[in-house]
């Protein structure tokens, strides 16, 4: 029988060289499966806040064009624009809407791309200028999902969050090849 002894070593037993390589060969390591749940859901909360309701969340990204985020929701007239203290300006077009039962949706209108400019509205009565104010509106949360997913993933990805990754589940590495042996 042969007998072959492997030294392991911690991550902070490694050189700076070596943690350089291991932090590269782990980059998505906190960006496995569904990285992003907590922040969807988050921002699906702040949407019907804010009277965009059932939201539907997408994005792409994020160093290439047509990189972004978008949503689809139904939107609630009367609580969108009671959010924005504009329910006296628009009281005529909220009665219309709660009359006639219109159903107001922002839509993601492209299967190709994924940012604000890919969200549509549609409405069957509310005049033009609102329209297009919910639409702005939606965009400019969309742009902040975005960043807020950008922000997320850049943070999973830094050396130092891999690193700590590395220490806190005590990952061991084989100092030839320096890839993860399974404790």
């Amino acid at each position: 029988m042969t007998t072959k002894t492997i030294n392991l070593y911690s991550f902070d037993e490694l050189t700076k060289e070596q943690q350089e390589k291991v932090i590269e060969n782990h980059r998505d390591i906190n960006t496995f499966d569904n990285w992003h749940d907590w922040e969807i859901e988050e921002w699906t909360q702040k949407l019907s806040r804010q009277g965009f309701n059932d939201a539907k969340i997408y994005f792409s990204g994020f160093y290439s064009q047509g990189d972004g985020a978008s949503f689809s929701a139904n939107v609630d007239l009367s609580k969108f624009l009671k959010g924005r203290r504009l329910a006296t300006k628009y009281a005529k077009e909220m009665k219309l809407a709660e009359e006639t039962g219109d159903n107001i949706v922002i839509e993601q209108s492209s299967p190709h791309y994924c940012h604000e400019y890919t969200m549509s509205i549609d409405s069957d009565n509310l005049p033009a200028d609102l329209e297009n104010f919910i639409l702005e509106e939606a965009r400019k949360q969309a742009c902040a999902i975005y960043k807020d997913l950008r922000s997320l993933y850049e943070d999973l990805t830094s050396n130092e969050t891999i690193a700590e990754t590395l220490r806190a589940n005590e990952y061991l590495f084989n100092e030839e090849t320096l890839k993860i042996d399974s404790e």
